[in-house]
Parts: structure tokens; sequence; C-alpha cells
């Protein structure tokens, strides 16, 4: 699963070596409702319902806690890469955002199905406090929103490392336990990717 990953860094190194005179126009964007984003919050919906719907079925509560978790850590990176996809101006910043879009969609969407295949529907809604994040995000400009983009782009990964270890290695479902394991890699080298863009992209603020 790691390979995608490191077709982001190529793409990026490939950037700056350009001059990041234009973003890959290869990946495409595709416009969600970001209602949200102009400071109307969604109502969040209740955070134990997956815990709720397993109670009649065959997942145990640590399985559905993590799966929970691992939704919403996707969403959030989602929005905040729509957001980014939007509104940043730098090159290397537009590319990774939308990489990070396509990557966490399609990791949201394997999980959805593995949970469909148990009759589980994750929560749709990302909660307050993680929306009040994308809120402030929306308020920023130029470099103050791309260095506070890509902040948080290290604290969601970092948080979603840290989600991900504990469901490689609790005693979860089979199904989810492998998904977690499978997906621990790629998170890990997104995280080592977004350190080297944060170098470089800080760099390049400095010398303008």
């Amino acid at each position: 699963m790691i390979t995608n990953t490191y077709r982001l860094c190529i793409c990026l190194i490939c950037c700056i070596a350009a001059g990041c005179n234009s973003a890959d126009q290869s990946l495409s964007y595709i416009p969600e409702d970001n209602t949200a984003l102009r400071g109307k919050s969604a109502e969040a919906t209740n955070t134990t319902a997956i815990i709720a719907q397993q109670q009649n079925l065959s997942i145990d509560s640590a399985s559905a806690e993590f799966a929970k978790q691992a939704s919403i850590s996707d969403k959030l990176i989602i929005q905040l890469s729509l957001l980014a996809k939007e509104r940043s101006h730098n090159s290397i910043i537009s590319v990774f955002a939308g990489t990070m879009i396509s990557e966490h969609r399609k990791e949201e969407s394997a999980l959805k199905d593995i949970l469909a295949e148990k009759g589980i529907s994750p929560d749709n809604f990302i909660p307050a406090d993680e929306q009040d994040v994308i809120n402030k995000l929306y308020t920023l400009k130029s470099h103050a929103f791309d260095k506070s983009y890509l902040d948080l782009m290290e604290q969601v990964h970092r948080k979603a490392i840290a989600i991900y270890k504990k469901g490689a290695t609790k005693p979860l479902d089979n199904n989810i336990k492998t998904y977690a394991q499978d997906r621990l890699p790629d998170l890990e080298a997104q995280y080592a990717a977004i350190k080297e863009i944060e170098k470089s992209v800080k760099s390049l603020i400095k010398d303008q």
C-alpha cells in the first residue's frame, strides 16, 4: 500500500525541482458539500452510533471504536485537503492535498466496504471539535494558511498512526485488524512525507 505514497514523494520532489510552476493536473478534484466550512457547523451524530449498532452483530466493541476513529480521521484529512486544494496558491501543497484526497477517499471506501459486510454504517459527520479545526483553517490566508494546513496534517496523521497501531495489535475483528495492519505503513510513510514537505515549503516561504 505504500506504493502510492512513494509516488507522492516523487511527484512532490519533481514539483520542487521544476520550480513549482504548476500543480499535478492528473489529480482529480471532486468538490464536496463544504457548507460547514463557511461557518455552519453540521450537527454531530451520536459518536457511539457504531458501538451501539455492533451490539447485535458479530463485531467487538474495540473493532467498532477503531472503525469510528479511523473514519473520523479520514473525513478530517479529506475536508482539510479539499480546503487546501481550493485555497492554497502553493503548488507543492496543491499536489499534496490532491493526493491526500485521493488516498484517503480510497481508504475510507475500503473501510466502509468492510463495515457494510457486517451491517454497520459509519457516522457521516465530523465531530464538533474537528469541525472547529476546519472552520479555523478556513479563516486563514496565504502563508499562514499553508503553514497551518501542514501543521494540521502532521497532527492528524500522528494521531491516526496511534489509532492504527492499536488497531493492528489489539484482538479485533480479523478483517478490521488486517485492514489496520495493511494501512499503518502507508500512514507512516505519509507522515514522513509531510515532514519533508514542511521543510521545503517553509524554506521557500523564508526565501520569499
